[in-house]
């Protein structure tokens, strides 16, 4: 990157306020052993989730001015429960989560998240809220 250019980018804030993942990690939660413990800096969707962590990050790498906004959106998990769970299973939060499970877990996986989801359908399908930081640096 040039002297003076800018850096702009959008990262995922915690976990806890995220309920598009949030939701339906939380209804597959009973039927998965526990997830190991992660450090704080481990690689992953919420690694930036600290903005102490961004600064640092940047810092390190020679950035400056430095300057992270709350940036909140909903998102589209689909329009009916069935789709909402596909979206969440087949290429979002779960999909790691449940790549090497069997068959009959899976099932069960589904049907909770499915269950869940059902409880958010308003006019339009699922829509849940994403909270993100919009970072902004200076090369």
């Amino acid at each position: 990157m040039k002297q003076g250019g800018r850096l702009v980018f959008v990262c995922w804030r915690g976990p806890f306020e995220n309920p598009w993942s949030a939701v339906p990690e939380a209804a597959a939660r009973p039927f998965l052993p526990p997830p190991p413990p992660a450090p704080s800096d481990a690689p992953g969707r919420y690694s930036f989730a600290s903005p102490d962590r961004v600064k640092s990050v940047l810092l390190q790498a020679g950035f400056h001015g430095i300057a992270l906004e709350k940036f909140d959106t909903r998102i589209h998990l689909g329009n009916t429960p069935d789709e909402a769970a596909s979206s969440s299973i087949d290429n979002g939060p779960l999909l790691r989560t449940l790549a090497d499970v069997d068959e009959a877990t899976r099932a069960k996986v589904r049907a909770a998240v499915t269950a869940r989801l059902a409880q958010e359908l308003g006019p339009g399908g699922i829509y849940l809220t994403a909270a993100t930081w919009l970072v902004r640096a200076a090369a």
